[in-house]
């Protein structure tokens, strides 16, 4: 049965004192996770949570999240994840446009309007409550819902199936070899789509899930890794590199030749630069995956073994299709650029409130175009190159920023570089790049570095030092803001 509540709890019974997850000094073996998980099915199904519900979950609290996902499917329900600190109005359009039966959130807004659940009350009801002796569902279906923005009205919204999951578990665990998923640390809310993947597939596979606070220092970070013997992490290149500038300011490396650390690197670009000093100051044992979140994983580079490929983000894996295809959707040979798309039994189904005409991702017919721009080398390796809603189009040339703000990376004392055109009536656009660097730092040796290893039409003609990126919620650079940095220097 592809439910995924069925075949976690199955370890309560092959590893029952094994710890499955730990939040601060509390944790959960899989014995006491499958007690919770039948007390909180008894508790939803009492407010009307039956096969087929949505259940919203704004939990700060990752271990009560799994405790309310595994019950949710266990009752043949959907989990309706959201960012613990989505405003009010906000959860309550998300409420009216998909129907939830009940929004578990910390605490109920005032007035709030919607069917909601504080986790006082939760935890009060669960301490009452009797274990519920259910069988899921035989007909497993959908088991995410997710989305992609917290504005009012009704934002777009991804589906993936139990079976999408499964599939996705499948070959990512192809990839993540060894210890990975034994002690597993989880650094974000359950709501990022980088971030629930990886802790359902540790569930999975019968380890441990260790949930951090997902506001930290990262000195906090560094020492958790230590003190765990964490031996599994994904991490978006923004909190990496606050935790590389940690490192470098207290003069530590944490990649000693006996680290149990593997490293996932996902969620934006990172330069090869970047993958080096992750190496050298946090673990050698580094893997960049490449997916989006209505897609999966598609692809991995494993650093260690596949070093020469390190401007690449690896091979498909097993059971992804990957084309490169130009406007037009006809494949295009190696080595030429064009829009990524992904052929998967992990892809979702339904993309709701996304189109082509918005310049969003979509999806025609089995294909999955996430707006991405790539090539395929001649050994198969994907290599990504930029957005197809970033590309800068210089006297009809195409410069991708990811080449700009490689060439940039490979300076010295340069941290993080970010590349954009912007309007110019002679070229039609030009190039600016801004760069997070050291104090010593000089912009004139940067234009000639840049100078000595960009053809003439991808050099910048603005380069700016800025103290940090703007960043948007999910971490990424906000360019838009970085357009406003421009027009005001």
């Amino acid at each position: 049965m592809n439910n995924l509540a069925n075949n976690i709890l199955r370890n309560a019974a092959e590893t029952p004192d094994r710890i499955a997850t730990q939040s601060g000094t509390t944790s959960l073996t899989y014995t006491q996770l499958d007690a919770q998980v039948r007390k909180a099915a008894y508790v939803l199904r009492d407010r009307g949570v039956s096969d087929g519900s949505v259940v919203g979950i704004a939990l700060r609290d990752g271990q009560q999240t799994v405790v309310a996902m595994l019950s949710i499917w266990l009752l043949g329900g959907t989990c309706g994840l959201i960012d613990f600190r989505t405003p009010g109005n906000d959860k309550k359009s998300l409420s009216e446009a998909h129907n939830f039966a009940v929004l578990l959130e910390d605490r109920n807004q005032p007035d709030d309007g919607y069917p909601g659940l504080s986790l006082s009350q939760w935890s009060k009801e669960l301490a009452a409550a009797p274990m519920a002796q259910i069988s899921p569902p035989a007909d497993a279906g959908i088991a995410f819902l997710s989305f992609t923005s917290g504005t009012t009205g009704t934002p777009a919204s991804v589906e993936l199936s139990h079976d999408a999951v499964i599939f996705r578990w499948a070959i990512l665990t192809e990839v993540l070899t060894g210890d990975f998923n034994q002690r597993y640390l989880s650094a974000a809310p359950l709501s990022f789509g980088g971030s629930y993947p990886y802790i359902v597939n540790t569930l999975l596979l019968g380890g441990s899930v260790i949930f951090f606070p997902p506001l930290f220092r990262p000195r906090d970070l560094a020492e958790a890794f230590e003190k765990y013997r964490i031996t599994g992490c994904s991490l978006v290149p923004t909190i990496l590199r606050d935790l590389l500038g940690y490192l470098r300011e207290i003069g530590k490396s944490l990649a000693t030749p006996d680290t149990p650390l593997r490293l996932v690197t996902h969620g934006a670009a990172i330069q090869p630069a970047e993958l080096k000093n992750i190496q050298e100051l946090l673990t050698p044992n580094v893997f960049q995956v490449y997916g989006t979140h209505p897609a999966g994983c598609l692809a991995s580079l494993d650093l260690r073994k596949e070093p020469t490929k390190i401007d690449t983000v690896g091979r498909p894996l097993r059971g992804v299709e990957v084309e490169i295809v130009d406007p037009h959707g006809k494949p295009l040979p190696a080595m030429t650029v064009g829009e990524i798309r992904i052929k998967s039994r992990g892809c979702s189904t339904s993309l709701k409130g996304r189109n082509k005409e918005a310049g969003s991702d979509y999806i025609i017919g089995d294909w999955y175009y996430g707006g991405d721009l790539g090539l395929i080398d001649e050994d198969g390796y994907l290599k990504l190159v930029g957005r197809t809603t970033d590309v800068i189009i210089r006297s009809g040339i195409n410069v991708y920023p990811q080449e700009v703000e490689a060439a940039l990376s490979d300076f010295p004392g340069v941290r993080q570089a970010a590349a954009v055109g912007y309007p110019d009536e002679r070229t039609n656009e030009e190039i600016a790049v801004f760069a997070v660097a050291d104090p010593n730092v000089d912009v004139e040796e940067l234009r000639r570095h840049c100078n000595a290893r960009l053809a003439p039409d991808k050099r910048p003609k603005r380069i700016l030092i800025i103290p940090e990126m703007p960043l948007n919620a999910n971490g990424k650079i906000a360019k838009q803001k970085l357009l406003e940095l421009l027009a005001n220097a």
